[in-house]
Formats: structure tokens, sequence, C-alpha cells
């Protein structure tokens, strides 16, 4: 069972549209990401967003946000995936997003320490990057941290070949 998107969380997927348009990419969002049928559904997502009317995205690549993704074992805040529509089928980079307040992160020593090894875990298993933002970030610029996801994930994809 899904839980519900944090207000930190929304702030960030609400700033993430008009970064992506400003980039040149479209957005998609999938609230329910099933780790077996992960990519299937993602990409039935990304078929409906490709048929996206909007003159500005049309043709566009696409960003889907899954929120609250499996990986690795671990729930994702936000697993952003990134496909080019040149790209046949999958995916040419992903980025999982952390959104973190104070109350579950880094009030401890262990909760630093547990996060910091999740991280390292989601590199070495998944070859994927952890962005982390505090609520504090997010609260008072949800815009410069949505720059700052696509930003990452376009670096992403650039070093994978997909940019």
């Amino acid at each position: 069972m899904m839980r519900s998107v944090s207000p930190i969380e929304e702030a960030l997927l609400d700033a993430l549209a008009p970064v992506c348009i400003e980039n040149g990419l479209r957005l998609a969002l999938c609230f329910s990401h099933d780790q077996r049928r992960g990519l299937e559904m993602c990409g039935c997502l990304v078929k409906i967003v490709a048929g996206d009317p909007n003159p500005q995205t049309k043709g566009a690549p696409v960003v889907l946000v899954c929120c609250e993704a499996t990986e690795a074992g671990y729930v994702v805040d936000l697993l952003l995936r990134l496909r080019y529509v040149s790209t046949a089928a999958g995916f040419d980079a992903a980025l999982a997003v952390e959104c973190d307040g104070h109350e579950f992160h880094e009030r401890t020593k262990q909760q630093a320490a547990y996060d910091r090894a999740r991280d390292r875990e989601l590199l070495i298993k998944r070859a994927l990057v952890t962005v982390r933002f505090t609520g504090s970030e997010i609260h008072r610029d949800a815009n410069q941290c949505a720059r700052e996801c696509i930003d990452a994930l376009l670096a992403v994809a650039a070093l994978r070949g997909g940019a």
C-alpha cells in the first residue's frame, strides 16, 4: 500500500512541470509503481503523454516521475526516468530523489548512516544516483530544487550517452 505524498514531495512535484517545459521536456506522473511491471506501466504512461497536444512539448523527451517507487528493496520518494523519443524501448537515465523531512532524517547518527548506506546500495545495485533535499530547501525554493533534479537527470543521461 502506498503512503500519501508528503507536503514537501508535493511542492517539488508542483515545481517540476514548469522546469520540464523550460528544458523542452514533457512530464508524466505515476503514483503507483509496481516493481514487477514497472517499466511496462511506465511505458503505458509515456504513450499516453506522447499524445500531449501542447505544441511546446510535442515530440519532446519525457520525464516520468514515479512516486514511492521500489528499487533494490527501498522505497524511493520520487524516481525520475528520462526517455528520449528516439529510444526504441526503455529509459535513457534514472535518478532517485529523496525529500528529507527533519523528523525522519538525520536526527540521529543512525538515521544519517542508514541514509548514506542506502544511497550507496542504490548506486551499486541499480546504478541509481540519489539526490537529497531537506524540507527547508524545498520550502525555501522548490523551483531551484526542481531545476537541480532535471539538471542531475540530464547529466546522468549525458554520462550514459543519451544526450
